[in-house]
């Protein structure tokens, strides 16, 4: 028993969080500098392990370690430049129930480009917003 318990808490020690992507709306990028600024911005990010910006959807897929970063540290880093962002959930709006689409804090979107959810992370924890809410639409990314 006492091999037992000293197993355990050997892995448990070993265990690292998994790390966590996500995509990144970003406002105000209009050019290639904008989001060579934003890239960096994330990059710097502690925690950051991968980042890929794109202008044409003005977004970012951001992978970092929820030990070391937050989705806060994610968007101050992008607003500091003048680039504020929102958490993108691609979910289909007619699978969201009616008090996310009017919670503060939750833009819901829908045309034909795409269909989801906005969410601020200064005012919902996005990651566990992740727990109520339905799976993807379909055709999202």
């Amino acid at each position: 028993m006492h091999k037992l318990l000293s197993m355990i808490l050997l892995v448990g020690v070993t265990w690292a969080a998994e790390p966590i992507s996500l995509v990144l709306k970003v406002d105000n990028m209009t050019c290639s500098g904008c989001v060579f600024t934003v890239k960096r911005a994330l990059q710097k990010v502690d925690g950051v392990k991968k980042v890929k910006v794109s202008l044409k959807p003005p977004e970012a897929w951001v992978t970092f370690d929820p030990e070391k970063a937050t989705v806060t540290d994610l968007v101050e880093a992008t607003a500091r430049f003048g680039y504020p962002a929102w958490v993108y959930f691609p979910i289909r709006i007619d699978d969201l129930s009616d008090s996310l689409r009017t919670q503060k804090g939750i833009k819901v979107i829908e045309d034909d480009a795409m269909q989801g959810i906005l969410v601020d992370p200064h005012r919902i924890n996005a990651l566990k917003l992740l727990t109520l809410l339905p799976g993807p639409a379909e055709g999202s990314k």
